[in-house]
């Protein structure tokens, strides 16, 4: 029996979109498309070709993820019109799951060393968070 997944609509949401009856909307993350290439296989590669394969994948994956965020709202409007109800979170929700996960990427940056509370700090920095 499955109670509920935490996942977005171009995911396991359209996959399951038939034994969901809720669509709970606060954002929890995001996750933007990655690619993933063998750092090994890669450096093999010629110059000329990794410099390809670079442009390629810094001139689309923009175009990729607005296309997924395109996606994710389309597909929110179309499981509502096919009678899921879509629950858009209050503000004071927001600021209580904000509140809740306040200490979380601080605490698995300690867990994970340097490095990654470095980045936690740069990121946040970004955002100005």
């Amino acid at each position: 029996m499955v109670d509920g997944v935490l996942t977005a609509n171009t995911g396991g949401g359209n996959t399951w979109k038939d034994l969901l009856k809720y669509n709970y909307r606060i954002g929890v993350n995001y996750f933007n498309s990655v690619v993933i290439a063998n750092k090994e296989r890669f450096a093999k590669l010629p110059p000329e070709v990794q410099d390809k394969v670079k442009k390629i994948i810094k001139d689309n994956m923009p175009l990729i993820t607005s296309a997924m965020e395109n996606d994710e709202d389309n597909l929110t409007k179309k499981f509502a019109e096919g009678g899921m109800t879509v629950t858009e979170p209050s503000q004071a929700d927001q600021d209580e799951a904000a509140k809740i996960i306040a200490t979380f990427w601080d605490d698995w940056a300690k867990s994970k060393g340097p490095d990654a509370a470095a980045a936690v700090k740069q990121v946040r920095a970004a955002l100005g968070r």
